[in-house]
């Protein structure tokens, strides 16, 4: 069967399971509407991975960098997509469904750099922006940026961009991104 919105399911309910007394419904019925609460009311993720490290040449513009992702993980086709080659989450071509993104980098660079993290929606920066400070070569700041998209239109995707006021330059030694669909009443 297939992911639906929970309200549709409800109606489906109604319509499909009346009260027997006339013997109208069939196992057909029972399986059909058992599998789209199964496939309706649990998570679904997707994740991004990255490579052992990347090195970036920040600007002071949030920009999406693609290379610090290398491979993805799990993912609900035609609802949530991870793509390591663009560094995002594609969502689904039906609007109104609720995803949780989160995005998590840790990075070295020159002590005291800072460094801007934004969610970026469609490529442009959505949220509050999450500081890191680097404190040295050899020496890990992280942080992790949230989102939460109640409702989402259709084909959005969700990356990260990362920013610096001083154009510093960082190495990424980690970065993974997390993606989850949850059930959805009707938008």
């Amino acid at each position: 069967m297939a992911r639906r919105f929970l309200d549709d399911i409800r109606a489906d309910l109604l319509t499909l399971l009346p009260d027997n007394v006339v013997g109208e419904i069939s196992p057909a019925d029972v399986r059909g509407i058992l599998r789209d609460i199964i496939d309706s009311t649990i998570q679904d993720e997707a994740a991004l991975t990255s490579p052992p490290s990347v090195s970036l040449n920040l600007t002071t513009v949030p920009t999406e960098y693609p290379a610090i992702f290398d491979a993805s993980i799990g993912g609900l086709p035609g609802f949530l997509t991870p793509n390591p080659t663009t560094g995002r989450f594609e969502l689904s071509p039906t609007p109104g469904f609720s995803y949780q993104i989160e995005f998590f980098i840790q990075a070295e660079g020159p002590q005291n750099a800072e460094i801007d993290i934004n969610i970026m929606q469609n490529g442009v920066p959505v949220g509050e922006s999450y500081q890191i400070v680097t404190r040295g070569p050899g020496r890990g700041v992280s942080t992790d940026a949230r989102w939460i998209e109640l409702s989402a239109l259709a084909n959005m995707t969700y990356g990260i961009g990362i920013s610096s006021p001083t154009s510093a330059s960082i190495d990424v030694t980690n970065a993974f991104g997390l993606a989850v669909i949850v059930p959805t009443n009707s938008p």
